[in-house]
């Protein structure tokens, strides 16, 4: 009489140690996911804060006629708002960032004595922005240093 033949098959703990191996690679997986994620947000906004960053000087440059730059400290700008794509929000000036505001991102500017040897022909420019406005105390900060030259 002739033995049946069986087909080869997996173990039970084979099976067991395979399925350990692809839980614990998409759990790595997964977690890399949220880690990408943030990573994009920041790299995002940081560029859009850049961007704002650019507009301001460049609206600074072009409104504010200097004579002397040694006196640029004693400029006073107002709060200079944006919505949540880095468009400049005109309608919330000199509001912080009420029920009705769209913005989003808030710059303060501040003027700084620049006193170093040949400084009177810069202007050194803090830009703050903070958001999200409506916070009563917001999370994120960045602040932007630099310097304005004539043209």
């Amino acid at each position: 009489m002739k033995t049946p033949r069986t087909a080869p098959a997996f173990a039970l703990v084979e099976i067991v140690i395979a399925m350990g191996v692809v839980t614990f690679t998409l759990v790595a997986i997964l977690g890399m996911l949220s880690v990408g994620m943030r990573s994009s947000r920041e790299s995002t906004e940081d560029t859009l804060v850049a961007n704002m960053a650019t507009t301001v000087l460049n609206n600074l440059r072009a409104t504010n006629q200097f004579t002397n730059f040694s006196d640029a400290a004693s400029l006073q700008v107002p709060d200079i708002f944006f919505d949540a794509m880095g468009r400049w929000n005109i309608s919330d000036a000199g509001v912080v960032g009420g029920s009705n505001s769209q913005s989003l991102y808030r710059c303060k500017v501040n003027f700084v004595t620049n006193d170093t040897p040949g400084g009177e022909n810069l202007a050194m420019v803090n830009l703050e922005f903070t958001w999200p406005v409506q916070a009563a105390k917001p999370p994120n900060t960045n602040v932007i240093h630099a310097t304005l030259a004539p043209y």
